[in-house]
């Protein structure tokens, strides 16, 4: 089932982070950096760009998970289907593999 974002409103996306060989759940505290792009096409030049550097994304301490948060004034694109996904960076600064990487309806 493809996940839905909504024009013209603000939209949250809660992700708690597992490890793709075993299923664990992957500390929020471990994560350095992390970086959201919602894209038109597969490999896109983003259309909305997030991180917790320059904000859009922060980590929840207290649920393990890190909130990404578009505002309702960039979501203003066109009803379609897009692509969005999350890369993290650890501690050591290694990007690890996508958390996600998959398509998205905007609505």
């Amino acid at each position: 089932m493809t996940k839905k974002l909504y024009r013209h409103s603000d939209n949250d996306l809660l992700t708690v982070i597992t490890k793709e060989s075993d299923g664990e759940v992957f500390d929020v505290n471990s994560v350095s950096e992390a970086e959201y792009s919602l894209m038109k096409a597969v490999n896109g030049i983003p259309i909305v760009s997030k991180s917790i550097g320059t904000g859009g994304i922060t980590k929840l301490e207290e649920t393990n998970t890190l909130k990404i948060r578009l505002e309702d004034t960039e979501m203003d694109m066109s009803k379609g289907e897009y692509w969005h996904k999350l890369v993290i960076i650890n501690l050591l600064g290694d990007r690890l593999p996508p958390v996600f990487f998959e398509q998205v309806t905007i609505e």
